[in-house]
């Protein structure tokens, strides 16, 4: 564990393992940067891997500055790769870590690929209206209030009930304790804003994994983004890159293999 210290924030990162092309590993939101320990445990023998908590998140600090949001963390995340010299990273980025990764990976010449885990490449009018109206209701709601309703959202959009109990109710608990000024404007910076089109902004290879619980069809992913390669994992909610690992590895690993390959493309298919 290291510390990258800043006039804004303090951020914490583990930057392991060695050989190319190097990944960003962006965590999602009331996550943390540990919840990618069996994927870098997975790819630190063969490739160098950064991952960091989030301002506000893990062991990073608040912010000084009081700014928060995803595009605060796309400047945290440039900031980090340009001290440790991270050149071309392949930017893997889980849930709303994934819309921070897809504007890394939309700015030319940063990002050698990208891949989104249970993420979005679109949020649709609907899913708009559900996060004004969940950020609304955390804006004046009392502390104990702000803490039962992240719990129940956190229930309701990411845990199967196939997926571990006691790993499931530590996940809910966590996303409980993000503080509430950091909570919700880091929620506030996503409403509005078209994520699709950056979406379609990324030249660069990519992979996306989806969940049982997928944020979108994966099946639109492939309308929108035909070129994507995708992918869904099987017996996990919107943690599976931690509770099913050997399917999410495996996926980035043949993936990042074919575009070494030199196939940089999903081949056409009839979804």
């Amino acid at each position: 564990m290291s510390i990258l210290h800043t006039d804004a924030v303090d951020l914490v990162y583990d930057d392991s393992g060695s050989g190319g092309p190097p990944l960003l590993l962006i965590h999602g939101f009331s996550c943390a940067r540990t919840d990618f320990g069996p994927l870098t445990g997975h790819f630190t023998p063969t490739h160098r891997v950064v991952a960091f908590d989030q301002r506000g998140h893990g062991g990073s600090s608040v912010a000084r500055d009081g700014r928060y949001g995803f595009l605060v963390d796309v400047e945290d995340a440039r900031r980090l790769c340009d001290e440790l010299g991270l050149d071309r990273p392949v930017v893997v980025g889980h849930s709303l870590g994934g819309v921070t990764a897809l504007h890394l990976a939309a700015q030319p010449g940063f990002a050698s690929a990208l891949v989104l885990l249970d993420a979005t490449i679109d949020i649709p009018a609907e899913v708009q209206g559900e996060l004004a109206a969940f950020v609304e209701g955390l804006e004046v709601a009392s502390h104990e209030d702000f803490c039962e309703q992240v719990r129940q959202y956190a229930r309701y959009r990411m845990i199967d009930p196939s997926d571990d109990a006691a790993v499931a109710a530590e996940l809910v608990e966590r996303s409980a304790r993000v503080p509430q000024d950091v909570y919700v404007p880091g929620v506030r910076s996503i409403v509005g804003v078209d994520v699709l089109a950056t979406a379609r902004a990324v030249t660069v290879p990519s992979l996306f994994i989806a969940s049982s619980l997928p944020w979108i069809d994966p099946a639109e992913v492939h309308r929108q983004l035909p070129g994507w390669f995708v992918g869904r994992t099987v017996g996990a909610g919107h943690f599976h890159h931690l509770l099913v690992p050997e399917q999410v590895n495996a996926m980035v690993e043949r993936f990042l293999a074919s575009v070494a390959d030199g196939f940089p493309r999903a081949a056409t298919s009839d979804w």
